[in-house]
């Protein structure tokens, strides 16, 4: 971050009252300048500077160009701050520190994770010997495996995948760039799919209507929506995010592709919610196609324009 560009920004009071209004969230230049008796010539001189510092974000919907605050910025300067002061902790023991904020919801998302294991030991007697835990588009069967695989296996292996990935997402050398939410999410996302994939598997065993299609889509769907909402406000790191090589080499980069990435999952999501209804696999490979390439050939382009 150039911390001068940021004092600069921060030195007129002009700038710094823009700032307390966009802590409500995204307003438009006709919204910020009806707050002051200036011109909208005016206004938008400290709005260039204030995107410039990056302590906004510049949105653009239809005609309008909408600005949000950039709190990790602030963040950062408050960061750099304790230097100065003497009172930033060493790497490790900030991670320490991290884990420890969040070492409650990390016990309890692991023992969700593995919660449908003790459903499993309950249910022992009435499942069968082989369980169906693979199946196609039209809700048939193709895939068996045996009941402590489907009971203990299963599970566990989320529980792998789990801790796997609240490992190098608190390990991630930008870490400060992951906002709360993410990282609640990230914690909260395997404990989630856990039960509800593996208590599907049981009640399909135990003979029970449930439309394996379906509920995946519906998962899936509502999955993509939340990650949309909340990606294209994650500034660079290393583990959350369209990382591609063109994205980590340019923050402007990055910042488009990503928010065109949370436009395009939200759009996947109501797609899949859709597809819970029609069960297309045609859909599915679509969407599939849709998140990775377009991000991806969208990011290209920027880099070939210097961005």
């Amino acid at each position: 971050m150039a911390f001068a560009e940021t004092f600069k920004a921060l030195s007129d009071p002009v700038r710094r009252e823009i700032l307390q209004l966009l802590k409500n969230g995204k307003m438009s230049a006709g919204e910020i300048g009806g707050h002051f008796d200036m011109t909208g010539a005016t206004i938008s001189y400290h709005l260039k500077i204030l995107k410039k510092a990056d302590l906004v974000w510049e949105t653009k919907v239809k005609n309008f160009v909408y600005y949000e605050l950039n709190t990790t910025v602030v963040e950062e300067l408050l960061l750099w701050l304790s230097d100065l002061k003497g009172e930033r902790m060493m790497k490790g023991e900030e991670r320490k520190e991290f884990l420890k904020e969040y070492k409650m919801s990390l016990i309890f998302g692991s023992i969700l994770t593995i919660s449908p294991s003790l459903a499993g030991i309950l249910l022992w007697n009435r499942l069968p010997e082989k369980i169906a835990t693979h199946f196609d588009q039209h809700n048939l069967a193709n895939g068996w495996s045996s009941k402590p695989m489907a009971v203990f296996g299963i599970p566990f292996l989320l529980l792998l995948i789990h801790l796997f990935c609240v490992f190098f997402t608190a390990n991630d050398p930008k870490r400060k760039n992951i906002n709360r939410r993410i990282f609640t999410m990230v914690l909260w996302l395997v404990p989630v799919v856990s039960v509800i994939t593996c208590m599907s598997i049981y009640g399909l065993a135990l003979g029970m209507d449930i439309d394996i299609g379906v509920i995946v889509n519906i998962m899936v769907g509502i999955m993509f929506i939340i990650l949309g909402n909340y990606v294209h406000k994650v500034k660079q790191n290393y583990t959350v995010g369209m990382k591609l090589p063109w994205t980590l080499n340019s923050e402007e980069n990055w910042n488009r592709t990503n928010r065109m990435t949370g436009w395009i999952l939200i759009l996947s999501g109501l797609l899949f919610l859709m597809n819970s209804l029609l069960l297309k696999t045609e859909i599915v490979f679509a969407v599939i196609l849709l998140v990775i390439l377009v991000p991806m050939i969208y990011s290209f382009i920027l880099y070939k324009k210097g961005i």
